[in-house]
């Protein structure tokens, strides 16, 4: 988680160091990041949502600048973490589909095409399926009707311990996590 920590302050520099073609904002983006009491109380404990947050971070910046550089090995770069974030924390990986739309929608890139678009979904079938297959074929049914539908489904529409009912929890934990600024 530690290492995870510090990747993410590394990547989310250079992330907004080329979204705003500025040293400066990265530096302060790199900033806000590590002044965040959450982020900091993660990177302390051994938890699943530091490599998640590293891998979602990491296909974002993989997507812009493959669509900067036209290098076709940073969009399976792409395609490789969010397989490692499949794998890390399931449904979770789907909220960095938005971001990710965005960039492709806007790419001018010939690297979207279908063949390429093919090759990558196969690195993330490689990286995040074999879990999920070795797991079926040793629990069946069970690992279907517990994992996904039980844990998973479950856990989006439950009322969480932690989150309770309250639609404004996350907002609430930003406002307390960045109490700084």
């Amino acid at each position: 988680s530690a290492f995870c920590s510090i990747m993410t302050v590394v990547i989310t520099f250079f992330l907004a160091s080329r979204l705003a073609k500025n040293y400066l904002a990265g530096f302060f983006s790199a900033l806000v990041l590590i002044s965040n009491i959450e982020f900091l109380f993660r990177g302390r404990q051994i938890n699943t949502e530091l490599p998640l947050t590293l891998f979602l971070t990491l296909a974002v910046f993989a997507a812009l600048i493959s669509n900067l550089s036209q290098k076709k090995y940073w969009l399976l770069v792409m395609f490789a973490s969010l397989g490692l974030a499949l794998i890390t924390k399931r449904a979770t990986t789907f909220m960095v589909l938005p971001a990710l739309i965005y960039l492709i929608t806007i790419s001018k890139s010939k690297l979207l095409g279908a063949k390429n678009l093919f090759y990558g979904f196969i690195i993330l079938a490689l990286i995040a399926f074999p879990w999920y297959i070795l797991n079926f074929l040793k629990w069946g049914t069970l690992f279907w009707r517990e994992f996904f539908i039980g844990y998973t489904w479950g856990k989006i529409f439950s009322v969480n311990q932690t989150t309770g009912t309250s639609p404004l929890f996350y907002i609430e934990s930003l406002a307390h996590s960045f109490k700084f600024f």
